[in-house]
């Protein structure tokens, strides 16, 4: 039957460790599971609370996350990278890799495929994150989208109040009657979110060719 590990139940589970003067090497050969595919190499120092650690994460369909009450999403998800933590005197992670999707689905939105590297910091309450991100071949509701891609620094503090600046590049918009185009936009993107109060953002964009109707209108 299947083997059970942190109370969920596998289809496959190898998995290896040693245990020598408080360092423990743990080697997660492969983990088969309803959800997720996981493999994991990790030294982690029980002596000095802390731990690295290489992963690779495959989720073949997303939609199956909705037994954890995520809802509303299809398509796969992979992600491989490197985990840096420490949990004395606060928990300490520096998580590093590249995330890829494809097929992606969510509300009201379907991503062809996409991704890039991906940068993210959390140390106590607080969190930052930095990506690269490029997405092909969107649909929101009928209007298309070629191409956007996505380079982010952003961060959430222990307050809740969150703060993002973007690059943005976004490649040819249609709407699904035919009477709207653009060639893209590009430009940088500023928002603050409080815990408290109203969001304020800003944009300064570069609007390309777009055409209403027969026309061709140009924007600077």
């Amino acid at each position: 039957g299947p083997q059970v590990f942190a109370g969920e139940g596998l289809e496959t589970l190898k998995v290896s460790g040693k245990l020598n003067a408080g360092r423990l090497g743990l080697d997660i050969k492969e983990l088969v599971h309803d959800v997720a595919q996981v493999s994991v190499v990790a030294n982690v120092d029980l002596i000095e609370s802390n731990a690295r650690a290489r992963a690779s994460v495959y989720l073949p369909n997303a939609a199956k996350l909705s037994k954890y009450g995520v809802h509303d999403l299809g398509g796969s998800v992979r992600y491989d990278g490197d985990v840096v933590a420490a949990w004395e005197p606060e928990l300490d992670v520096d998580l590093e890799g590249d995330l890829q999707i494809e097929s992606f689905a969510g509300p009201g939105v379907f991503i062809e495929s996409g991704g890039g590297p991906i940068h993210a910091f959390l140390k106590g309450e607080n969190a930052d994150a930095t990506g690269d991100i490029t997405l092909q071949g969107l649909n929101a509701s009928g209007t298309t989208v070629d191409s956007i891609q996505l380079v982010f620094e952003g961060g959430q503090s222990a307050d809740g109040g969150v703060d993002v600046n973007a690059q943005l590049a976004i490649g040819v918009i249609a709407m699904p009657d035919g009477q709207f185009d653009m060639q893209g936009l590009e430009g940088t993107m500023v928002a603050k979110v409080p815990t408290h109060g109203d969001m304020e953002a800003s944009a300064d964009l570069t609007v390309k060719t777009f055409r209403f109707g027969d026309g061709d209108y140009s924007v600077d």
